[in-house]
């Protein structure tokens, strides 16, 4: 309806319920001029669509969105060419910065949070003004970020991360992890060998993720698997490491070394040195086995000594039989090879023999009931230190010797290698100096 009012000089045009079709001009006509003026009519604006998202929307009409993710806001309102502007907590978001940005799209207005950061939490809300600043409108919703996933954070492995296994048997250990916050990336595991290289799953080891826990298997577990391995998990947020010392034991190594020393007419000493490798347990023993190579058969254990030894003495050889021997080591799974003696076979005797005879003694003074002596020492000693040397005595005309006294090497006198004694008791005359040839001095060790 359209109502023309005059009042005096003026003039008055009303137009009631105004519409989109009212824009245009509008002229004002006497009879001698005129004046033209532009009518705009603006939409009245009004809010189409509440502030929403496509993240997730509980009952409540909460929208849930993760940290560091993109969350796309959206809000529809009828006037198109209306500003809208966003806000967080009450403060405007700057949409010049690199984590903002804003677009409109026939009334549809966007906002795009890039990275969202826990921060963002809380009331997510859009403005706009009616008719360019007549009137406010506003819609909101409740903002919940939740916490984006950390770097896995790893536990430890048994006892001081140590895993004992045993060569040719299941060899296992598990590592626990967790991750914290909302998953967001796929965790990746890595397992490097002691040489700093990365093992091959299917090939050196298997891996399975559950429970949160990692389980290794070694394929083929074998002594020389052992090692320092390093456990690495990690996702898109980082990684976490863990050291582990994985032992797989098995049987000793062969002892280094077996020799033999000390031989004497009825025992032997059998040297060794430990093996170059324990097996990753403890040496519990050795034993020392012998072959008699002059009787013949097979070897035979005659002694065991304990983990700390390196030698073992063996009794009740047989006096000039030949020998072998040879050592093992033992820890709790069981014997190494044996190490057998190099060289030829040992002859088991003493490793001295009777000295050399003495020089002719010779008699240089005489009495009643006494007479001095004097020999020359032995040329050998027959492999012992002289402790005594013992005077055999012939009348003459006698067939047969008789033992005479005992000196000790520190009851006689030796002068440039000659022994000087003094015999009493017995009786000579003076002609019989010759007796002296048939006088016989003997040493004993």
């Amino acid at each position: 309806m359209i109502i023309f009012c005059s009042q005096g000089t003026k003039r008055k045009l009303i137009i009631n319920d105004v519409s989109m079709k009212d824009t245009g001009e509008i002229t004002a006509k006497t009879n001698k001029d005129k004046s033209t003026a532009p009518l705009h009519v603006g939409i009245l604006n009004e809010i189409t669509k509440e502030v929403t998202s496509d993240a997730f929307r509980s009952i409540s009409g909460m929208v849930f969105a993760v940290e560091r993710e993109e969350l796309a806001i959206y809000v529809s309102v009828k006037d198109q060419d209306a500003p809208v502007y966003f806000y967080i907590n009450g403060h405007k978001i700057d949409e010049d910065s690199l984590r903002f940005s804003h677009t409109n799209n026939k009334g549809t207005h966007t906002l795009i949070i890039k990275k969202l950061e826990l921060t963002d939490a809380g009331t997510l809300e859009a403005r706009t003004p009616l008719n360019k600043g007549d009137k406010i409108l506003t819609t909101s919703t409740i903002l919940d970020v939740m916490m984006g996933e950390r770097k896995p954070t790893l536990g430890k492995v048994g006892k001081a991360n140590k895993v004992e296994g045993v060569a040719g048997k299941h060899c296992q250990f598990d590592v626990a992890f967790n991750v914290e916050g909302k998953k967001q990336s796929d965790l990746n595991v890595k397992i490097l060998g002691q040489d700093g290289k990365e093992l091959k799953a299917g090939q050196d080891i298997n891996i399975s993720i559950q429970d949160g826990k990692i389980s290794v298997d070694v394929i083929n577990p074998k002594r020389g698997k052992s090692g320092n391995f390093k456990v690495i998990v990690g996702n898109a947020q980082g990684e976490a490491e863990q050291d582990v010392s994985v032992n797989i034991m098995d049987k000793p190594t062969t002892p280094g070394s077996c020799s033999v020393s000390q031989v004497f007419h009825d025992n032997c000493m059998v040297n060794f040195s430990p093996p170059e490798d324990d097996g990753g347990t403890d040496i519990v023993k050795y034993v020392v086995e012998e072959m008699n190579m002059t009787e013949g058969g097979g070897w035979t254990e005659v002694a065991e000594v304990g983990p700390n030894e390196k030698k073992a003495k063996i009794d009740g050889l047989n006096s000039g039989d030949k020998y072998r021997f040879r050592v093992k080591a033992i820890n709790k799974l069981g014997q190494s090879s044996p190490c057998e003696m190099k060289g030829g076979d040992i002859c088991i005797k003493d490793p001295w023999g009777p000295p050399s005879v003495p020089g002719v003694p010779d008699i240089l003074d005489w009495g009643p009931d006494f007479c001095d002596v004097k020999f020359s020492i032995p040329e050998s000693d027959g492999g012992a230190k002289i402790s005594h040397y013992q005077v055999e005595i012939k009348e003459n005309k006698m067939n047969e010797f008789t033992k005479g006294p005992v000196f000790t090497v520190k009851e006689v006198q030796e002068k440039n290698g000659q022994i000087h004694a003094k015999i009493k008791g017995i009786s000579l005359v003076p002609i019989s100096r010759s007796i002296s040839k048939d006088s016989r001095i003997l040493k004993k060790n």
